[in-house]
């Protein structure tokens, strides 16, 4: 997560009320920038967390997070989601496609993916656990 300095203790503590496990919080002076400091920090926590999927909002700077990580990483990327699950070959993103006429599945056949997950489309929340921080610099 990016945030402003000195304002990583209180994202943290938010992720964590909405159900996150373990936060990993990059202070950068604007945080809402699009570019490298996003990239750079996804990649030093993708790097520390080896995930088995990358999940990003499909908003407009989540988008823009998604393809500029996916192209330095080469990573596969699944554009909105609406759904993610896990089968015996690893980890399927779900697509509503053509209005909502056809649901597809997609997956990569290497690597974590990136996805982006359609806003709203998920409605169940974790529950709020205990908070571990790490900062990066």
């Amino acid at each position: 997560m990016l945030a402003a300095p000195g304002t990583g203790s209180a994202a943290a503590a938010e992720a964590a009320d909405l159900g996150a496990a373990h936060v990993l919080i990059a202070e950068t002076p604007d945080p809402s920038a699009l570019g490298v400091p996003g990239v750079d920090a996804l990649a030093a926590a993708a790097e520390e967390v080896q995930p088995d999927a990358i999940l990003i909002s499909h908003s407009l700077n989540g988008r823009d997070l998604a393809g500029r990580y996916a192209a330095r990483s080469r990573a596969a990327v699944s554009v909105d989601a609406i759904g993610v699950s896990r089968d015996d070959e690893g980890v399927v993103a779900h697509h509503s496609v053509y209005g909502g006429a056809y649901n597809v599945t997609s997956t990569a056949t290497f690597g974590a993916p990136v996805i982006t997950i359609r806003q709203g489309s998920i409605e169940a929340r974790a529950a709020a656990g205990h908070r571990r921080r790490r900062a990066w610099r």
